[in-house]
Parts: C-alpha cells; sequence; structure tokens
C-alpha cells in the first residue's frame, strides 16, 4: 500500500497479483509519481480497482497530484467489481496513460475505470480494446467535478465485430438499453475533450454507444472518428 506517497516504478513485471482492493497497489491520500515500461496481466481485485485502487483515509486534506504510466504495453485481462483496471474514490488525483495498450479489462461497473470521486483521467497516445462491463464498458463517473481527456489515442470496443451480426441484433429488437461505452454523470465541472482520436466498433445500444452523459457536462472534441 501507498499512502501520501511517491510511487517509482520502472522495467518491473507486476502480474497475477490479487486483492480485496487495488490487485496490484492500493494508494491512499496524495501519491504522486510514473510507473513506467511496466507489465499489468492478470492482476484482479475482488472489490476494487484491478490494477489500482485510489482513496481516502483518515483526516487527510487531499492536494492535486498525478500519476502517470508512461511506455507500458502489457495491462491485460484485469478485472474487479468496480474498475477493471482504476477505482477512484480521491478527489484531487488525475491518471495519466501515455502510450499504454489495456486489452481485455473487466468489471461489473466500468471494464477500465470506476469513478466515485476524482479529478481526471487522460489518455494519450495509447490504445484500450475489447472493454467488458454490465455498465459501462470502459468508464462509469458518478464523480462531480471530473475531466477526461483523449488525445491521439485508439478505443476498439469489440474486435470481432461482424457487421452481419450486429444488423441481426437490431432486426430482431433485441437491443441493449443497460450499457455504455463511457457513462458520465456530473455538471459543469465534468469536463469531456476529445482530440484526433478513433473510436471503433462500439454500441449496439439504445442510449449512447460510445458516451451517455447526464447533467450539464462540456464535451468537445476536434478530428476523432467515431
Amino acid at each position: 500500500m501507498c499512502s501520501s506517497c511517491t510511487l517509482s516504478i520502472t522495467s518491473s513485471t507486476m502480474d497475477g497479483s490479487s486483492a480485496l482492493s487495488g490487485g496490484a497497489i492500493m494508494v491512499e491520500n496524495s501519491a504522486s509519481g510514473t510507473i513506467q515500461s511496466t507489465s499489468f496481466v492478470g492482476t484482479k481485485a475482488l472489490y476494487y480497482g484491478g490494477v489500482m485502487s485510489l482513496s481516502l483515509a483518515g483526516l487527510s486534506t487531499p492536494f492535486a497530484t498525478t500519476i502517470t504510466f508512461k511506455n507500458c504495453p502489457d495491462l491485460r485481462n484485469n478485472s474487479a467489481l468496480y474498475g477493471g483496471v482504476f477505482y477512484f474514490n480521491q478527489p484531487m488525483i488525475t491518471i495519466v496513460l501515455d502510450s499504454v495498450e489495456i486489452t481485455n479489462p473487466s468489471a461489473g461497473e466500468g471494464g477500465l475505470a470506476k469513478v466515485d470521486l476524482g479529478k481526471g483521467l487522460v489518455i494519450k497516445n495509447s490504445q484500450i480494446k475489447d472493454g467488458k462491463a454490465v455498465f459501462a464498458s470502459v468508464l462509469y463517473s458518478q464523480s462531480i467535478a471530473f475531466n477526461l481527456e483523449i488525445t491521439s489515442s485508439t478505443l476498439v470496443c469489440d474486435s470481432s465485430y461482424k457487421e452481419d451480426d450486429v444488423m441481426a441484433i437490431f432486426a430482431s429488437g433485441a437491443v441493449a438499453s443497460g450499457n455504455n461505452t463511457f457513462f458520465l454523470s456530473g455538471n459543469v465541472n465534468t469536463q469531456i475533450k476529445l482530440n484526433q482520436s478513433s473510436f471503433q466498433y462500439c454500441g449496439v445500444m439504445e442510449d449512447g454507444g460510445v458516451f451517455k452523459m447526464i447533467g450539464a457536462i462540456n464535451f468537445t472534441d476536434y478530428g476523432s472518428t467515431f
């Protein structure tokens, strides 16, 4: 467990670990740091954050910090009940994914991440592929103030996508209504910023194949493809 600490992890293998919360790393309070060139394969948590759980403890007053994952090409088959890779319950922390590849994350809520309280998730030059969840295969956020930025990245919702199968679902009327790819509930302090990213093979949903937003959320995009 990392409590009010600075993380520095480089060229490590953190595969196959498990815990109740934070399958590989549990973070409390205002931690920061960088994780580089490290693999997380098959890590899982029974409850929160298949790779990392972020939370507050005691009477600590958090301040703004960032944890960066950089040049990590193998985050794969991570799982938890809430947040297959990340779980946020700390209002001042931001996770940055820079040149990261995440494949087959799974959860009950938020295949990539579940956010109850958080400051931000920044995804750049990265790929996320084949996320699965009962609710929100990539991100499930109910944080009042949250910043999601996706730049020069690729999201492949279902690499086994076949157009004939999708059309058959529409023809049958058996379209799922409970799931989305990104679900965010917030207000004017919640922002989604997309820039030249690609969202592929998503959906077959009644209410938001890629994004479902509730509240006065600010949404901007430049040059992305859907």
